[in-house]
Protein backbone atom coordinates (compact mmCIF):
# COMPACT_ATOMS: atom_id res chain seq x y z
CA UNK A 1 0.00 0.00 0.00
CA UNK A 2 2.96 2.35 0.79
CA UNK A 3 4.16 1.61 -2.66
CA UNK A 4 0.88 2.76 -4.66
CA UNK A 5 0.67 5.62 -1.97
CA UNK A 6 4.47 7.01 -3.09
CA UNK A 7 3.31 6.35 -6.71
CA UNK A 8 0.36 9.01 -6.60
CA UNK A 9 2.18 11.36 -4.65
CA UNK A 10 4.70 11.30 -7.38
CA UNK A 11 2.39 10.93 -10.03
CA UNK A 12 0.27 14.26 -8.44
CA UNK A 13 3.31 16.31 -7.31
CA UNK A 14 4.51 15.92 -11.13
CA UNK A 15 1.70 17.13 -12.65
CA UNK A 16 1.13 19.88 -9.92
CA UNK A 17 4.25 21.27 -11.09
CA UNK A 18 3.75 20.43 -15.00
CA UNK A 19 0.69 21.84 -15.09
CA UNK A 20 -0.30 24.09 -12.30
CA UNK A 21 3.23 25.61 -10.79
CA UNK A 22 5.56 25.68 -13.49
CA UNK A 23 3.81 28.06 -16.00
CA UNK A 24 2.62 30.62 -12.74
CA UNK A 25 6.36 30.84 -12.18
CA UNK A 26 6.98 30.64 -15.56
CA UNK A 27 4.41 33.76 -16.37
CA UNK A 28 5.41 35.66 -13.51
CA UNK A 29 8.58 35.46 -14.36
CA UNK A 30 7.60 37.27 -17.30
CA UNK A 31 5.61 40.04 -15.22
CA UNK A 32 8.41 40.57 -12.47
CA UNK A 33 10.87 41.21 -15.46
CA UNK A 34 8.45 43.51 -17.37
CA UNK A 35 7.96 45.68 -14.37
CA UNK A 36 11.69 45.58 -13.26
CA UNK A 37 12.52 46.68 -17.28
CA UNK A 38 10.03 49.65 -17.23
CA UNK A 39 7.53 47.80 -19.65
CA UNK A 40 4.12 48.90 -19.41
CA UNK A 41 2.25 45.31 -19.03
CA UNK A 42 -1.21 45.03 -20.91
CA UNK A 43 -2.66 41.64 -19.86
CA UNK A 44 -1.97 39.13 -17.27
CA UNK A 45 -4.06 36.09 -17.19
CA UNK A 46 -2.08 33.41 -14.28
CA UNK A 47 -4.81 30.71 -14.13
CA UNK A 48 -5.49 27.91 -17.25
CA UNK A 49 -4.11 28.85 -19.72
CA UNK A 50 -1.74 31.35 -18.52
CA UNK A 51 0.00 34.49 -20.41
CA UNK A 52 1.56 37.68 -20.02
CA UNK A 53 0.88 40.57 -22.85
CA UNK A 54 3.01 43.12 -22.92
CA UNK A 55 3.30 46.66 -24.42
CA UNK A 56 7.09 46.06 -26.10
CA UNK A 57 9.01 49.13 -27.68
CA UNK A 58 8.76 48.92 -31.05
CA UNK A 59 13.09 48.26 -31.33
CA UNK A 60 13.72 45.37 -29.52
CA UNK A 61 16.65 46.46 -27.03
CA UNK A 62 18.19 44.62 -23.63
CA UNK A 63 14.34 44.84 -22.07
CA UNK A 64 13.16 42.53 -24.77
CA UNK A 65 15.95 40.10 -23.55
CA UNK A 66 14.92 40.27 -19.98
CA UNK A 67 11.43 39.88 -20.53
CA UNK A 68 11.63 36.97 -22.88
CA UNK A 69 13.99 34.63 -20.52
CA UNK A 70 12.12 36.12 -17.33
CA UNK A 71 10.02 33.63 -17.81
CA UNK A 72 13.09 30.45 -17.89
CA UNK A 73 15.17 32.09 -14.78
CA UNK A 74 12.28 33.00 -12.54
CA UNK A 75 11.53 30.12 -12.09
CA UNK A 76 14.75 28.65 -11.45
CA UNK A 77 15.68 31.20 -8.99
CA UNK A 78 12.64 30.51 -6.87
CA UNK A 79 12.91 26.68 -6.88
CA UNK A 80 16.82 27.58 -5.88
CA UNK A 81 15.50 29.78 -2.73
CA UNK A 82 14.61 26.30 -0.85
CA UNK A 83 17.10 24.20 -1.98
CA UNK A 84 17.94 22.99 1.56
CA UNK A 85 14.40 22.45 2.65
CA UNK A 86 13.63 18.90 4.27
CA UNK A 87 10.33 18.40 3.16
CA UNK A 88 11.08 15.12 0.64
CA UNK A 89 7.79 16.34 -1.22
CA UNK A 90 8.55 19.89 -1.25
CA UNK A 91 12.34 18.77 -2.17
CA UNK A 92 11.14 16.57 -5.27
CA UNK A 93 8.79 19.57 -6.40
CA UNK A 94 11.55 21.34 -6.83
CA UNK A 95 13.40 18.42 -8.78
CA UNK A 96 10.36 18.48 -10.85
CA UNK A 97 10.91 22.03 -11.61
CA UNK A 98 14.69 22.13 -12.48
CA UNK A 99 13.63 19.18 -14.20
CA UNK A 100 11.16 21.22 -16.89
CA UNK A 101 13.52 24.39 -16.78
CA UNK A 102 15.86 21.83 -17.70
CA UNK A 103 13.92 20.68 -20.83
CA UNK A 104 11.83 23.66 -21.33
CA UNK A 105 15.91 25.17 -22.62
CA UNK A 106 16.27 22.46 -24.43
CA UNK A 107 13.44 22.16 -26.65
CA UNK A 108 13.73 26.08 -27.03
CA UNK A 109 17.54 25.53 -28.40
CA UNK A 110 15.50 22.95 -31.12
CA UNK A 111 13.22 26.00 -31.60
CA UNK A 112 15.67 28.34 -32.26
CA UNK A 113 18.13 26.30 -34.36
CA UNK A 114 15.55 25.00 -36.84
CA UNK A 115 14.25 28.88 -37.25
CA UNK A 116 17.88 29.91 -37.80
CA UNK A 117 17.65 26.75 -40.23
CA UNK A 118 14.48 28.13 -41.81
CA UNK A 119 11.82 25.58 -40.02
CA UNK A 120 9.48 27.26 -38.29
CA UNK A 121 8.26 24.77 -35.78
CA UNK A 122 8.26 26.66 -32.14
CA UNK A 123 7.44 30.07 -33.15
CA UNK A 124 5.23 30.55 -30.26
CA UNK A 125 8.18 29.81 -27.88
CA UNK A 126 10.20 33.04 -25.88
CA UNK A 127 13.44 32.73 -27.54
CA UNK A 128 12.23 32.59 -31.07
CA UNK A 129 9.34 35.15 -30.93
CA UNK A 130 12.39 37.37 -29.59
CA UNK A 131 14.90 35.99 -32.48
CA UNK A 132 11.65 37.45 -35.00
CA UNK A 133 11.66 40.98 -33.01
CA UNK A 134 15.59 41.26 -33.37
CA UNK A 135 17.90 39.71 -35.88
CA UNK A 136 20.99 38.98 -35.02
CA UNK A 137 20.68 37.46 -31.48
CA UNK A 138 21.29 34.30 -32.47
CA UNK A 139 24.71 34.22 -30.90
CA UNK A 140 23.28 35.97 -27.62
CA UNK A 141 20.01 33.25 -27.12
CA UNK A 142 21.74 30.61 -27.40
CA UNK A 143 24.21 31.18 -24.97
CA UNK A 144 21.42 32.04 -22.67
CA UNK A 145 19.91 29.09 -23.18
CA UNK A 146 22.69 27.11 -22.74
CA UNK A 147 23.44 28.89 -19.38
CA UNK A 148 20.05 28.23 -18.43
CA UNK A 149 20.66 24.23 -19.19
CA UNK A 150 23.95 23.89 -17.42
CA UNK A 151 22.58 25.96 -14.26
CA UNK A 152 20.02 23.48 -14.40
CA UNK A 153 21.68 20.44 -14.53
CA UNK A 154 24.28 21.72 -12.11
CA UNK A 155 21.36 22.62 -9.55
CA UNK A 156 20.03 19.11 -9.95
CA UNK A 157 22.72 17.58 -9.70
CA UNK A 158 23.77 19.08 -5.96
CA UNK A 159 20.58 18.47 -5.25
CA UNK A 160 21.77 14.63 -4.93
CA UNK A 161 18.73 13.30 -6.73
CA UNK A 162 19.81 9.39 -5.79
CA UNK A 163 20.31 10.03 -2.16
CA UNK A 164 17.19 11.90 -1.11
CA UNK A 165 15.58 8.99 -3.17
CA UNK A 166 17.35 6.20 -1.28
CA UNK A 167 17.02 8.61 2.12
CA UNK A 168 13.00 8.58 1.65
CA UNK A 169 12.59 5.02 0.24
CA UNK A 170 15.00 3.60 3.19
CA UNK A 171 17.20 1.66 0.38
Amino acid sequence: MKCLTNFIGFLLVGLLCAIFIYPFLHECGHLFFAIFAGIKVAEIKLLSVSYVTCEMPIQADWRWVLVAFGGTVFPMIFVMCFHKVKNFWIWYAGIVIRGIVCLSSILSLIGVFAHISGLYILENDDAVALLNARNGMENTIVFILFSVNIISLISIYFQHPLKQLESYFSI
